[in-house]
């Protein structure tokens, strides 16, 4: 009967008496844990690459070393823990497609693409650049980022520089890079995306506004497939300098999207800059 109590499922043992029967709606600020220094003064200025990953036999490995210790890696490529943690979501996955909105020096675009490889796929395996598996579509404007507070070294000719690291890696061949502003550029690779089976996995790190991100989605769900994921990083305004796109996905997303969605955020280290895993339901 509708109101009689629900009954403990006691399938896989005895349940705690201490165990609430509903789940509780905790606001976000309540978890006080957020990793990392939080004091300007006690900010690092790179990323530190784990010694255990670094293997100069290994490409991909040998070519991300590398990029971590370039002077304008940090704050702006994802940290390596973060990549760890995306490629293996994108090994578990094994998106047949994946599209990458803002490639920054390609670290991201690496750590997918050595997960892609590892799936064994081959991306030659079509005459059809548009319908190879286990391919990337990176969009970026590719444009001049100057020096700032943490980026301690201007960044030029970024596409010559990313092909260039995807080389290095040898992903060059699992992905295909496109310029111009996310949203405009996105409609105009529907047909060939829907060619290729839909969208997978699609990692949306380009512009950081609430409208930005809104607008890539947009753009991004006709031709995401339902069961398909997509991530976000910089979820934690008062950690990632105040972007708030991220935060408005995880808050909003449902609010606005064609599709329905369901969520997790994820806390990162060694800073905290927070990511959102989402899938398409339906």
């Amino acid at each position: 009967m509708p109101n009689e109590p629900r009954q403990p499922d006691t399938r896989f043992g005895p349940v705690s008496p201490d165990m609430p029967r509903e789940k509780l709606w905790i606001p976000r600020h309540a978890p006080t844990f957020f990793p990392g220094p939080v004091g300007k003064d006690q900010h690092p200025d790179r990323w530190a690459f784990p010694a255990w990953l670094k293997n100069d036999s290994v490409r991909w490995l040998k070519t991300l070393a590398e990029l971590y210790e370039h002077p304008a890696a940090f704050p702006a490529s994802i940290s390596p823990e973060a990549g760890l943690l995306l490629f293996s979501l994108v090994r578990n996955i094994r998106p047949r497609t994946v599209v990458e909105v803002g490639s920054f020096m390609g670290v991201s675009t690496i750590w997918m693409g050595a997960a892609l490889n590892e799936t064994g796929d081959d991306p030659k395996s079509s005459g059809d650049a548009q319908a190879r598996p286990g391919v990337i579509h990176a969009i970026d404007r590719f444009d001049d980022l100057p020096q700032n507070e943490w980026r301690k070294t201007a960044v030029t000719d970024r596409r010559s520089l990313i092909e260039s690291n995807l080389t290095e890696a040898g992903v060059r061949d699992r992905v295909e890079l496109h310029q111009g502003v996310s949203w405009d550029v996105l409609p105009t690779l529907h047909e060939a995306l829907r060619s290729a089976g839909g969208v997978h996995l699609a990692l949306l790190d380009g512009d950081h506004s609430a409208e930005g991100l809104r607008k890539d989605l947009i753009a991004l769900e006709p031709v995401l497939v339902t069961g398909g994921y997509v991530i976000v990083h910089d979820t934690i305004p008062e950690r990632c300098g105040g972007h708030v796109g991220g935060r408005h996905l995880l808050d909003h997303i449902n609010d606005f999207s064609a599709g329905l969605y369901e969520s997790v955020e994820l806390y990162l280290a060694p800073l905290n800059y927070g990511l959102g895993v989402f899938r398409r339901m339906g």
